[in-house]
């Protein structure tokens, strides 16, 4: 009996190796040739916040009561000099000057009281002693 070959059969090994070899390089080749998507962002400017205005001697309190009807409020100098009594303070919020204390007589620890004599005062805000033109107090 005579047997018939395919055409599969009849190619020569070499040619098989070479189609072997670029079915397995091709998905290589492929891949190398994609770039990658670069996505570029821009930074956007960071705003700088206001300078922080530090008295010389440190002497910084903080709001921690209002009363708005009395206008009256109740400062806290428990990291720094207490103020002398009828001392002004000068109150800031966030670094701007938002309004005026004058300090009264009513002292306990750490906390004094102050009148309100100008402005919206609200809990956190800072009151430091007010400078005068020739930089004392």
């Amino acid at each position: 009996m005579i047997q018939r070959q395919t055409p599969l059969q009849t190619a020569p090994r070499s040619g098989w190796r070479i189609l072997s070899l670029l079915a397995t390089l091709l998905p290589l080749v492929m891949a190398g040739c994609q770039s990658p998507t670069t996505i570029r962002v821009q930074k956007q400017p960071t705003a700088t916040p206001p300078p922080r205005i530090e008295p010389l001697d440190g002497s910084v309190g903080r709001v921690i009561s209002v009363n708005a009807s009395l206008r009256f409020v109740v400062l806290d100098f428990s990291l720094s000099r207490q103020p002398n009594p009828g001392e002004r303070l000068e109150l800031t919020r966030q670094g701007t000057v938002v309004g005026e204390l004058k300090t009264g007589y009513h002292a306990r620890g750490n906390t004094v009281e102050a009148d309100i004599v100008s402005g919206a005062p609200a809990p956190g805000d800072e009151a430091r002693p007010v400078r005068t033109a020739g930089g004392r107090e």
